[in-house]
């Protein structure tokens, strides 16, 4: 009996292990930031400084991309530590700002992008959790790459 508890114990440190090391190894590298000019939706979000996960990009084939995204949302009268400058993205989780991550492909031959996954980070919480699909389908649908947007610099970047 005890060493069937052993093994289970093993088992259930190697599954807790092999579940965090995709966010252990992660390797988020700035690409974009984008002002709002205006309040969206009543939010009050001001900007966003968008990353993207080196070690997660993929190509499932020649003319698709896979990468996982990181967008801190910061307000109107955020003041940044001098630090931001040289390590945006440590600085940024350590403040704990709202953000939301997304697992997108990019249609690189037709310039289209769709979400696969998306989480976004409560605040209030402490906690991140998935969207729904049903919360916004067009999200999860193939749509056009606007151009100087966010998707538009990191296809530019990502695709071959």
């Amino acid at each position: 009996m005890k060493s069937l508890s052993v093994k289970l114990g093993v088992i259930l440190i190697g599954v807790v292990i092999f579940g965090y090391s995709e966010a252990w190894g992660a390797d988020w590298k700035f690409f974009q930031v984008t002002k709002s000019t205006e309040d969206v939706r009543d939010l009050p979000v001001f900007g966003n400084m968008h990353f993207y996960d080196a070690t997660s990009v993929a190509y499932p084939s020649n003319k698709v991309v896979r990468v996982w995204t990181k967008t801190f949302h910061f307000g109107r009268d955020q003041i940044f530590p001098p630090e931001t400058k040289d390590r945006p993205y440590e600085t940024l989780n350590s403040l704990k700002l709202p953000y939301s991550t997304n697992l997108i492909e990019i249609n690189c031959s037709e310039r289209r992008f769709k979400s696969l996954k998306a989480f976004v980070f409560f605040e209030e919480e402490g906690v991140e959790k998935e969207v729904p699909r049903d919360a916004f389908p067009a999200a999860y649908e193939f749509n056009k790459i606007v151009p100087k947007g966010e998707i538009d610099t990191l296809s530019k970047m990502l695709c071959k």
